[in-house]
């Protein structure tokens, strides 16, 4: 199994369903930043910016990969979560975006969700956020 699929692993449906963009991530500040007022179509938007590009990334190129969700990241945290969303699954948002921001293409070397150091509490309210996200922008179908 590849890093990206194996970060994808705990973090499934949502990479499956970005793409790759031309820079590398991880700036803009933390996720708790971002915004909570966002409309459903501008939160599930992200998902179709993305949409697609992931695979294109080389399997073996943990580079490619932690700059690309490095991408997501950023985009995410400009365009925050809806006013809906619980306060377990918002925090899930920040835990998931976060760890996503500070990746190099090391971490992605690893095996399982250990790689993204999401553990825990945490990893409870990333699957929260990663359900909300998924029944919410119809990423279940």
């Amino acid at each position: 199994m590849t890093p990206l699929r194996r970060a994808a692993a705990l973090t499934a449906p949502v990479v499956l369903a970005f793409s790759l963009t031309a820079c590398g991530g991880g700036g803009g500040g933390s996720a708790a930043d971002a915004p909570t007022d966002a409309s459903q179509d501008d939160f599930c938007g992200v998902f179709d910016d993305f949409e697609g590009e992931a695979e294109d990334i080389d399997d073996d190129d943990t580079d490619a990969q932690a700059d690309f969700l490095g991408d997501v990241s950023d985009e995410f945290k400009d365009v925050g979560t809806p006013e809906d969303i619980s306060e377990e699954q918002r925090a899930g948002f920040e835990v998931v975006i976060d760890a996503w921001s500070d990746l190099d293409g090391s971490d992605l070397e690893g095996d399982g969700a250990d790689q993204l150091g999401i553990t825990g509490d945490d990893q409870e309210s990333a699957t929260s956020f990663l359900a909300y996200a998924g029944q919410t922008c119809g990423l279940d179908d």
